[in-house]
């Protein structure tokens, strides 16, 4: 895989993918979408969302190899990091004696804070990995969905109308301008 040459490029641009991931998580309806697709495909939001994002930013697609290595390592990441911080935030919900509620809450709330940054994490090393001289000869919005279609389909995410529903409302926002690009960095 070809690593950017300078590392404050490769964070500024992990900066940018991640404050686009939040800003477009934000959006009507793409929580939801996001949240729908992962409960019934498995999708990990945050690389569905910083594949997008380095797609929206004019970022090359990675070659095969490469590709099926970032996403083998970002489902590694998500099962062995993010989803047992996930199933450990989840299992504090309703789980304790109403006499440490507090403390409990306290404890789903550091829980939540772990697991967001391990999505940013995600994100970092998923910038890392795609990180190439150049911009993609192709149009960024076919490029946006070209990444998202990849990844899904490495989720054995066949394009189901629902599955299709959510990836629209998830792109709409993007694609509509209601969200801005991340700006590319070049070296």
């Amino acid at each position: 895989m070809q690593r950017e040459s300078d590392p404050e490029a490769t964070g500024a641009m992990a900066e940018a993918v991640w404050q686009f991931t939040l800003s477009l998580y934000d959006q009507p309806g793409v929580a939801s979408a996001c949240l729908s697709l992962q409960a019934r495909r498995g999708v990990g939001v945050s690389a569905l969302l910083a594949l997008i994002g380095l797609a929206a930013a004019g970022r090359p697609a990675l070659e095969k190899n490469a590709m099926e290595v970032t996403l083998a390592r970002a489902e590694h990441w998500q099962q062995a990091v993010i989803e047992p911080l996930r199933a450990a935030r989840r299992g504090v919900r309703g789980a304790l004696a109403p006499a440490i509620e507090a403390d409990a809450h306290a404890l789903r709330y550091d829980l939540q804070a772990r697991e967001i940054e391990a999505e940013r994490l995600q994100q970092q090393f998923l910038v890392a990995d795609y990180a190439a001289s150049g911009l993609s000869e192709l149009p960024w919005t076919e490029a946006v969905r070209l990444n998202a279609s990849v990844y899904l389909a490495g989720k054995n995410a066949s394009a189901s109308s629902e599955d299709e529903a959510d990836l629209k409302q998830i792109l709409t926002p993007l694609l509509n301008g209601a969200v801005g690009r991340p700006e590319p960095q070049r070296n």
